[in-house]
């Protein structure tokens, strides 16, 4: 037995391990597709990645901003990902039904719905979760994904309790009641290998250089991997592909800002668009990124394809239902190859982001 591994063995902890056997908690090798290419790239710095599969995701944004239906997305492009996956929806508005799954067409027979109103709810009913599921021997475990929505909307047992009996006093312990819940559940999610959405509320601050700041406190930003700030635009027919002339609404074109990553610059910023009906788009923002990496062309009023040669109108690349004819399994791969260049932490000095927040430019009609 090598030095190490008796110096190991006389340790009180089964979790202990050498840094090369990638057992640590706090190893990462898998990810969760969120459903949307350029949503993986802004947190995972893969087109093929997206949020870790054993650690805390943040999504922050104002009301109406379509948090709570980014998580839906995630959860249903998770349940069809893993046909035998379920996901633990932590539920602290009700807002979340039944009819809202399967109108959102989530299998709503693969997802529990826990009602929760303070933290320490939360975090006893997850923690009892966790703890059944390390129960289960690792090869029968299927995968489990956790979302809490909203984070903002919990209370604390003091509050509850104050509220109950009449008082008006200001809890001044929440912020370090939610310090402890995620103090507690990060390494346990980490050690069972189960992934956290929380949906969070930003709030405007007197601070020219940060004007909004995500509310919850340090605690739950500090365990959160990457925090993604949401800023909303309308979407109508015409800029998803449509014809010029279709003003309806289609749905929200969402700026996602990674405020924290561990795994990506911070701070990049991609455009996504999210459906009212069917939720993340998945080709959405491609164009953009395929003209930052030089791989679409302005050829005259059309683009050229440089993998291919080909020359399409923009409105043909963007639309939903032709946009997989440009972004084939060759052209994503080589694609992946600048967005891990470009977004991913330690790859690159520096980024400018700003171009990312230039409008798609379609241009050209037949």
């Amino acid at each position: 037995m090598s030095i190490a591994k008796a110096l190991m063995k006389a340790m009180d902890n089964p979790y202990v391990s050498l840094a090369d056997e990638g057992k640590s908690a706090g190893s990462m090798s898998t990810f969760v597709d969120t459903g949307s290419y350029v949503l993986n790239a802004v947190i995972s710095g893969s087109l093929f990645g997206g949020i870790p599969s054993n650690k805390i995701t943040m999504f922050a944004g104002e009301p109406s901003t379509g948090k709570t239906f980014f998580s839906l997305s995630i959860a249903k492009n998770f349940l069809e990902t893993h046909p035998e996956a379920l996901v633990f929806y932590f539920e602290t508005e009700g807002a979340i039904s039944k009819e809202m799954l399967e109108d959102r067409g989530i299998d709503s027979s693969r997802v529990a719905i826990a009602e929760v109103t303070t933290a320490e709810q939360f975090r006893n009913n997850a923690v009892q979760v966790i703890e059944e599921y390390l129960k289960t021997k690792e090869k029968d475990r299927t995968p489990v994904l956790f979302v809490l929505d909203s984070l903002g909307m919990l209370s604390t047992e003091k509050e509850s309790a104050d509220a109950a009996e009449g008082k008006n006093t200001r809890d001044m312990t929440r912020a370090q009641v939610l310090k402890s819940a995620f103090r507690t559940l990060t390494l346990k999610l980490s050690r069972a290998d189960i992934p956290l959405i929380v949906v969070n509320h930003v709030y405007d601050a007197m601070d020219a250089y940060s004007p909004k700041v995500v509310g919850g406190g340090k605690g739950s930003q500090y365990a959160a991997s990457t925090i993604v700030q949401l800023t909303k635009a309308k979407a109508v027919g015409a800029d998803t592909g449509g014809g010029s002339a279709d003003k309806s609404r289609t749905g929200a074109i969402i700026s996602c800002t990674a405020s924290k990553s561990r795994f990506t610059i911070e701070m990049s910023k991609v455009k996504t668009l999210l459906h009212h009906s069917s939720g993340l788009d998945k080709y959405f923002g491609l164009f953009q990124m395929a003209k930052d990496a030089e791989m679409i062309v302005k050829e005259g009023q059309r683009w050229r394809n440089t993998l291919t040669d080909e020359l399409k109108w923009g409105k043909d690349i963007v639309n939903p239902k032709l946009a997989h004819q440009t972004f084939t399994q060759e052209f994503l791969e080589k694609l992946d190859v600048w967005v891990q260049e470009n977004f991913k932490y330690g790859a690159v000095d520096s980024v400018d982001v700003e171009e990312f927040l230039e409008e798609d430019e379609v241009g050209g009609d037949e």
